[in-house]
């Protein structure tokens, strides 16, 4: 099983979201944030049988490879694995058919994807919160930024199973309002957060640069 799950982590750690504001010439950023499932994401799985779980998590994997080969037709490889899969895993693979909508540029439909799997209380609570995660970043460039600050404002709250990387989200929300002040201040806490991840870290580091200069 660790296996399997490493392969299913390794697929989302690929996912990118980039966001860029350009306003009057002058670019303001240019990043890519990545949000990485990791094993908190599968606690609530492991109550399943476990032959049940391999087959459903190795029909996932397979998707992925099919979806690789045949990128055109990810989406509806992924909703057909959504649709044989106990609840926690068609959210994985509704996740990943998002992800297939917004690079095929269906944000609108992705965006309806996340909401679902957001209000379903048969998933997981850390998928969830996902899925409200990858919502905000769908929207980082163009929503409104007071609105998709207060959908962060409880994911990046102590103890969130995602809170870095809402925090992170608040960083560049903070930036493409030019509030360069409030972005330093996040994103300098972040990279001396031991409780981040080295990506976060990393990436804070980074756009610490970009926002003082």
């Amino acid at each position: 099983m660790t296996d399997i799950f490493r392969e299913v982590d390794e697929a989302l750690r690929e996912d990118r979201v980039k966001a860029i504001w350009n306003r009057h010439g002058t670019l303001i950023i240019a990043g890519a944030v990545a949000i990485v499932l990791g094993t908190a994401a599968f606690v609530g799985w492991r109550s399943y049988s476990q032959s049940q779980a391999q087959s459903q998590t190795r029909a996932l994997v397979d998707a992925q490879q099919q979806a690789a080969a045949t990128p055109q037709n990810a989406a509806s490889i992924y909703a057909a694995v959504a649709a044989d899969s106990s609840a926690n895993r068609a959210a994985l693979a509704r996740l990943l058919e998002a992800r297939a909508d917004l690079d095929a540029g269906k944000r609108d439909e992705a965006g309806k994807i996340y909401q679902q799997i957001a209000g379903d209380s048969g998933v997981n609570a850390v998928v969830r919160d996902l899925a409200r995660l990858y919502s905000v970043m769908a929207r980082l460039d163009d929503g409104d930024p007071a609105a998709l600050t207060d959908e962060l404002a409880p994911l990046a709250a102590d103890g969130a199973p995602w809170r870095a990387e809402a925090r992170e989200l608040q960083g560049l929300l903070a930036l493409r309002q030019k509030d360069a002040a409030k972005a330093r201040e996040i994103f300098e806490a972040l990279s001396k957060d031991p409780a981040s991840s080295p990506g976060v870290r990393s990436r804070a580091e980074q756009l610490l640069s970009i926002s003082s200069n």
